[in-house]
């Protein structure tokens, strides 16, 4: 319709209706292009803050799986303690002997948190949400990521070497498992503490699995501090994205 009377209006040489037309086809396209974008720019706000909203409740399920292993190795210590006592006064008796088992156990336990990171993934990989965020937030989000992908990949490593050293390759220490269920295996000896304590290797190995373990425990509760701090930061991006 517009066209057919732009083409009259030049026809008729009335360069002043064809300039009219002309204004309306561009302030038509003009508006077009800007609700475009508003709606461009709300979706991607919308989604921003979608995103954050999960990552916030990814990160505080990461602190209470951080609280539960955190719980878990204190929660041994009192019987690590008397298995190293006993160790080291070659303790024999029945008590000391389960209290080693036991630490053992615990020891070569998987104390790597169940940590979720979907949200975060998702972030990273969205330029148009990264765009939306303040410097300071992106920042903090790297250093987010950079310290759960360490945390993982450190407590799954030596998981697996504390396994194999107490387990899989010591040649005093196999496993009893009842009805053939490795989950209710318990740890036992082929020499009494008397030749066990007396065995620089295995002495080694044990001083040394429960030195990792408090480091372990002062790692997760300073990635527990550092992510609790980090949901505090989104809860600021959320307020100003909001």
């Amino acid at each position: 319709m517009l066209l057919r009377r732009m083409t009259q209006h030049v026809k008729d040489q009335n360069w002043f209706a064809v300039g009219l037309d002309f204004f309306i086809v561009v302030a038509g396209v003009m508006i077009a292009l800007q609700v475009a974008n508003w709606s461009e720019a709300q979706s991607s706000k919308e989604g921003a803050i979608n995103t954050l909203v999960r990552l916030k409740n990814e990160a505080a399920i990461n602190v209470i799986a951080l609280e539960d292993r955190i719980e878990t190795i204190e929660t041994s210590r009192a019987v690590r303690d008397r298995a190293l006592l006993a160790h080291a006064q070659c303790d024999g008796a029945d008590e000391a002997m389960t209290a080693l088992s036991e630490t053992i156990s615990e020891m070569s336990a998987d104390i790597l948190p169940s940590f979720v990171d979907s949200s975060l993934r998702e972030l990273a990989r969205s330029d148009r949400y990264l765009d939306l965020l303040t410097d300071d937030f992106r920042a903090a989000l790297n250093i987010y990521d950079a310290r759960l992908t360490d945390e993982r990949s450190q407590l799954k490593i030596n998981f697996k070497l504390m396994w194999d050293n107490h387990v899989v390759r010591n040649p005093d220490v196999y496993l009893v498992a009842p009805g053939g269920e490795l989950k209710n295996a318990s740890v036992a000896f082929y020499r009494p503490m008397a030749e066990l304590c007396e065995d620089p290797i295995f002495s080694r190995q044990l001083i040394m699995t429960e030195g990792w373990h408090q480091v372990a425990t002062n790692r997760m509760t300073r990635f527990k501090e550092q992510s609790e701090t980090f949901l505090l930061d989104i809860d600021a991006e959320l307020e100003r994205l909001n």
